[in-house]
């Protein structure tokens, strides 16, 4: 059930090499109809991401790219594999086994940021208030209140909201007073640290290769900042953009998106983009959720037709950043 909210042949040939794999013979069939197409003569590359790691992905999108013979990107909540709605391991493997690329999207989808306290602190309080009530929507996480002088670790039951804003509730009472207009919470180091890194070695104990990342509703922190270059090559969603990330000086941890939902972006406008992308140096990422009901495998199939016009090169993200010389090839060492 849908939720309301929830190129080239030569370039998808080298995914699959680069991962170590060898392609489905129905991804061999259906890449055939690509064999002909005339190669981009310019630099500019077209990455598809689709995040959260949903049956919808299986069943909807993953056909579409297999049909079109071009590789996509699924970005997978690593400690949801196997629930309600999310890629089973079976899925997971076929989807990686075809050539596509797989990328962490954190253990249980925790944002990563951090947010503005909303209301004064007062030692012995066992609510906070905060711009959001994000953190505490699982019972036993450790969130840290903090400022530029002192901090304080502290366990979350639950979370709320009255007439005064959104808030977290708490185990036990808070021993420090925190001014809002200086304060913010964030998760503890140990939950980005498992967060990041725990989610790598879940998809890797799975038998899938993961080089890339995405960040939870976009949102990163001074921590995650420094533990995310330790396990990955670059950070898909890290900024807010157009999702047209210049090739000269491009930084891997700081590139960015677009959505490409009709909502989001019409036909039009979605032409225009990729005469952008076929036209300029840039590495460009599309990112869509496919159980949204706003978006479609229809919306995918006309999305890769128009870049195949193009002869826009349609690669995974892990590809391109070893064609522009950001990222090391696999080794046979680390092939699975």
């Amino acid at each position: 059930m849908r939720q309301s909210a929830l190129g080239s042949r030569r370039g998808f040939l080298r995914t699959a090499g680069i991962s170590g794999l060898t392609l489905t013979s129905s991804a061999v069939v259906s890449l055939a109809t690509a064999s002909a197409m005339v190669q981009n003569s310019g630099s500019g590359k077209l990455v598809f991401i689709y995040d959260d790691g949903t049956t919808a992905d299986y069943a909807e999108t993953y056909p579409v790219h297999q049909e079109a013979g071009v590789p996509g990107c699924f970005a997978v909540v690593s400690g949801l594999i196997g629930t309600e709605g999310r890629l089973t391991k079976n899925q997971l493997l076929d989807i990686n086994a075809a050539g596509h690329e797989i990328i962490s999207h954190t253990i249980k989808h925790r944002a990563l940021g951090s947010l503005e306290v909303t209301k004064d602190v007062e030692k012995g309080d066992v609510k906070v208030y905060g711009r959001s009530n994000r953190f505490g929507e699982l019972p036993g996480d450790d969130v840290r209140i903090f400022d530029s002088e002192k901090h304080e670790t502290v366990t979350v039951t639950g979370n709320g909201a009255d007439e005064t804003g959104e808030y977290i509730t708490l185990e036990s009472p808070v021993t420090k007073a925190f001014s809002a207009e200086h304060a913010r919470i964030r998760y503890s180091d140990e939950i980005l640290k498992s967060a990041i890194g725990g989610s790598k070695a879940q998809l890797e104990g799975y038998g899938v290769h993961v080089s890339n990342f995405v960040l939870p509703y976009g949102v990163n922190s001074d921590r995650g900042q420094a533990l995310i270059p330790k396990h990955y090559s670059a950070v898909a969603n890290a900024v807010r953009g157009d999702g047209l990330n210049p090739i000269r000086g491009l930084d891997p941890y700081n590139l960015h998106r677009r959505y490409f939902r009709p909502d989001r972006l019409s036909k039009p406008e979605l032409e225009t983009h990729l005469d952008t992308v076929a036209n300029s140096d840039v590495l460009a990422i599309f990112v869509g959720h496919s159980a949204y009901e706003s978006f479609s495998a229809e919306r995918v199939r006309t999305a890769i037709r128009l870049a195949k016009e193009r002869n826009i090169e349609i690669v995974t993200l892990r590809r391109a950043l070893v064609d522009l010389g950001y990222a090391k090839p696999m080794t046979t060492t680390t092939q699975r």
